[in-house]
């Protein structure tokens, strides 16, 4: 990530999806080479990270131990109920079939008006659900992405 000639792939994914580097300094250090930054941490939300730090490990000759504090308490995860309607097992010659099951009256006055309509939408909904149910699920969302390279 120190050399942009070697890095210009993940330099332009960090652009697209608005991403920031959080390493900044070499992490790898072999004899004869220059220092290079090897280890990458990305995240969308660079305000919720500061102070990241290399340390020596002792136990590689190239990598040093890299550490990302992460400031104050993190957002929570939001919960949110999704609902949708299940067309899985749905046939289109059976819900027409059903539909046309619902018997409206023809005679009927502008007071009556309100109560048919109310009929036929409750028989709608029920054949609707029977071939189409409705599914919820609860999704979890978390705004806090980190991706770490090594």
């Amino acid at each position: 990530m120190l050399s942009a000639e070697k890095s210009q792939t993940l330099h332009d994914i960090c652009d697209i999806f608005n991403l920031s580097q959080l390493v900044k300094g070499p992490t790898c250090f072999k004899k004869g080479c220059n220092p290079s930054l090897v280890d990458v941490i990305i995240t969308n939300k660079k305000n919720l990270c500061f102070k990241t730090i290399n340390s020596p490990n002792g136990v590689s000759d190239c990598h040093n131990i890299i550490s990302t504090v992460v400031k104050g308490n993190l957002p929570a995860q939001k919960r949110r109920d999704v609902t949708n309607r299940s067309y899985k097992t749905f046939d289109i010659d059976e819900f027409t079939n059903d539909l046309q099951k619902i018997k409206i009256s023809e005679n009927c006055t502008e007071k009556d008006l309100n109560s048919i309509y109310d009929d036929y939408e409750e028989d709608f909904k029920n054949i609707l659900n029977k071939h189409a149910p409705v599914k919820s699920r609860v999704k979890e969302i978390n705004h806090l992405h980190v991706i770490v390279y090594e």
